[in-house]
């Protein structure tokens, strides 16, 4: 590396190296507190992990329910002349979920 104009290599290098020490401990203390909080709740971490995506799948499937409802009743009011029965089943189905 380059020293550049602002300082010497070594002295950059020494910073970067207790930059990086400092973010060690800093990611082994995290770690050490969430495992010690997964012993304390008696949970895996794939059972963390299993609820975490469970709960991002529950938004998405969530936004998926809305979207659909909002596709049917856009259709239905394109066709509400034809007076469908199918399309009256869709508008109960969608909203009632």
């Amino acid at each position: 590396m380059m020293p550049g104009p602002w300082g010497d290599t070594a002295e950059r290098r020494r910073r970067h190296e207790i930059r990086m020490r400092r973010a060690r401990v800093r990611a082994a203390r995290r770690s050490r507190e969430h495992a010690e909080r997964r012993r304390a709740e008696g949970l895996t971490h794939q059972e963390i992990h299993r609820r975490r995506r469970a709960g991002w799948r529950r938004v998405w499937g969530t936004g998926a329910v809305l979207l659909g409802a909002f596709t049917v009743m856009t259709a239905h009011e394109v066709r509400a002349a034809d007076d469908d029965p199918a399309f009256d089943t869709a508008i109960a189905l969608a909203t009632t979920t």
